[in-house]
């Protein structure tokens, strides 16, 4: 059995789902899902023997056999009328396939460069019983981000796949069926799509704090190479590449802190992971379930910090090479950072511990006088819902309620699911991706409007109440004043 489960021991302590349900499980909307190798089973007799993993389990030998054929005849009949040079020159790093039936919307994905297959389909009947508006491109996106996250912990499925067959199955059939039973989905699709990361606004006096610690603890510390730092869930600084950073984010904001946070709630938990008593702080490992003595180690060897594996470039296949790193997490006054090594000894982590926690405390103390002390939330006051997304710094800003979270920072009614269809559409048909600058607004039948705005590669989705005025003149401005007023630093009016 295969070391830990990243995910395992946070599953459980999970909020329970908010009642706007503004966010499904999409273990409830999937009718299949599966990994395939297409090099394997080529021989009569022998198809079963691609299928590395379906869901769900239980399924006969000869429908997993049948649906994984059907996704890879479906892949080789479409590249016979693809250029093979127009192929490799995609920016897209994941082939896909869309196949919509009566029954189902199926997305299928090439990963690590058609060596696998990974496909889902999700059920027509099932996504209308839970009003799930299916954007192909969303589903898509999940599932690109489904990989990457096994990617984070387990490397490539090729390097294992070459290693042992057997161990291969086992890890993936492991992780996945549990990763799909906890994974959530947004019922408005364009926070699945842009997947981007919440940055913390910071003043340049909290940018340089913050980006002068940084420097001195690489300078202190020669065996770091890579630091993410975060004020509570939001991302202040970080050195790790950007194709690295959402999927690390997600699962620094949605597993590692909010794990933190409840142990430090606990009696006595505060000082569970501190080596020395007389630091605030305290080194923090996660959500993590070892399995025997050989992986897990003793009680008393101190921490045990999961192992990542990032990108650090592309090999001769045109794949990313990726390094394994121990993930060492500190964590004081709400402040965590995170920082990437190769090898891990008790004197490194005594003489960080003992440089960061002070540190650490000073910065967190500067930030949290500046929260607590800062005006009331200007989202409160918004009579409207929106959508921001910079895709050059992948950073995300809402003010919907995320998967994790059980209210928004509104209290206007969430628009009606039909709205979430209307804004997909707009953004897929009245929208360039060469125009720098475009603006679309269409009124819903309930009253609702949606204005997509889009600047410099910018985007700016709004969702405006039917109290709003009504003509086209009106909304225009209307928009104008909510740019103005609430997004002055992000675009130029």
């Amino acid at each position: 059995m295969y070391s830990y489960n990243p995910f395992r021991s946070w599953t459980a302590e999970k909020p329970e789902p908010s009642t706007k349900k503004d966010f499904l499980k999409l273990s409830d909307l999937i009718e299949f899902f599966f990994i395939a190798h297409p090099k394997s089973g080529t021989r009569e007799g022998e198809e079963h023997e691609r299928v590395m993993f379906y869901y769900p389990e239980n399924e006969t030998i000869d429908k997993k056999t049948d649906i994984t054929g059907f996704a890879i005849a479906i892949v080789h009949f479409t590249d016979d009328f693809t250029n093979k040079e127009d192929r490799l020159l995609s920016s897209s790093e994941y082939d896909h396939r869309y196949v919509t039936s009566k029954n189902c919307f199926e997305i299928v994905i090439q990963i690590e460069k058609g060596e696998f297959l990974m496909g889902i389909a999700l059920n027509r009947q099932s996504c209308l019983k839970n009003g799930y508006f299916v954007h192909l491109p969303t589903v898509k996106a999940i599932l690109a981000k489904t990989y990457e996250t096994y990617r984070l912990f387990y490397g490539t499925f090729i390097s294992l796949f070459n290693q042992n067959l057997e161990t291969f199955k086992e890890r993936i059939g492991t992780f996945f069926a549990h990763y799909l039973s906890i994974l959530r989905v947004n019922q408005i699709p364009f926070l699945d799509l842009f997947s981007g990361v919440d940055f913390m606004q910071l003043s340049s006096l909290e940018f340089l704090s913050v980006q002068c610690l940084v420097n001195r603890c690489i300078e202190e510390f020669s065996c770091i190479e890579k630091i993410i730092c975060l004020y509570q869930d939001q991302l202040m600084q970080y050195s790790v590449e950007k194709s690295d950073l959402i999927v690390l984010f997600r699962y620094l904001t949605q597993n590692l802190i909010p794990n933190a946070l409840q142990n430090e709630l606990q009696p006595g938990g505060a000082k569970k992971k501190s080596i020395s008593e007389s630091h605030i702080g305290k080194f923090i490992t996660g959500s993590i379930d070892f399995f025997g003595k050989e992986n897990g180690g003793a009680e008393n060897e101190g921490p045990t910090f999961p192992i990542v594996y990032l990108t650090s470039n592309e090999n001769a296949n045109g794949l990313p090479t990726l390094d394994a790193y121990h993930l060492v997490a500190y964590r004081a006054l709400n402040t965590t950072m995170c920082m990437f090594v190769k090898t891990v000894t008790p004197e490194f982590l005594q003489q960080l511990e003992d440089f960061l926690d002070p540190e650490l405390c000073k910065l967190g103390s500067m930030i949290g006088d500046k929260v607590s002390n800062a005006p009331r939330n200007a989202q409160n006051d918004m009579s409207f819902y929106f959508i921001y997304f910079n895709p050059d710094s992948l950073s995300l800003k809402t003010n919907f309620s995320s998967p994790y979270s059980t209210s928004s920072s509104t209290n206007v009614p969430l628009p009606p699911k039909s709205i979430y269809k209307l804004a997909c559409e707009t953004l897929e048909h009245f929208f360039d991706e060469k125009e720098e600058f475009v603006q679309v607004q269409v009124k819903d039948e309930s009253d609702w409007w949606v204005v997509v705005k889009k600047i410099n590669e910018r985007i700016l989705i709004l969702f405006i109440p039917n109290t709003a005025p009504s003509t086209i003149v009106d909304i225009h401005d209307t928009v104008t004043n909510i740019v103005k007023t609430y997004f002055a630093n992000m675009f130029i009016i």
